[in-house]
């Protein structure tokens, strides 16, 4: 991102979908982790609780499965890969808040 008014004004525009698949919510996104065991990407995002007003953390995880992503001499092409989770999962992984880069 270039600037902090881009910055804001992607987080702004980030939202998720509500806990009853409903609708979407605003959310702010905090961090993007990598687990191993088993291979996840995990959003971590904050939005407002429904009941209590007060701000909570939620994660979203995504499961990687690298045996989707094998090319012919068993070598995962890394490019396909992003493309094809950022593709699958745009709404989490907004490309105005996280960028590939």
């Amino acid at each position: 991102m270039g600037s902090t008014s881009e910055a804001s004004l992607a987080i702004s525009t980030y939202s998720v979908p509500s806990l009853d698949g409903k609708s979407l919510i605003p959310a702010i996104p905090k961090h993007l982790a990598l687990k191993f065991k088993p291979p996840t990407l995990a959003v971590v995002y904050q939005m407002k609780d429904a009941k209590s007003g007060k701000m909570k953390k939620y994660i979203h995880e995504i499961k990687i499965k690298f045996e989707e992503y094998e090319s012919g001499s068993s070598r995962i092409d890394i490019n396909a890969m992003c493309d094809d989770l950022c593709r699958k999962e745009t709404i989490y992984l907004h490309p105005a808040c996280i960028s590939r880069k």
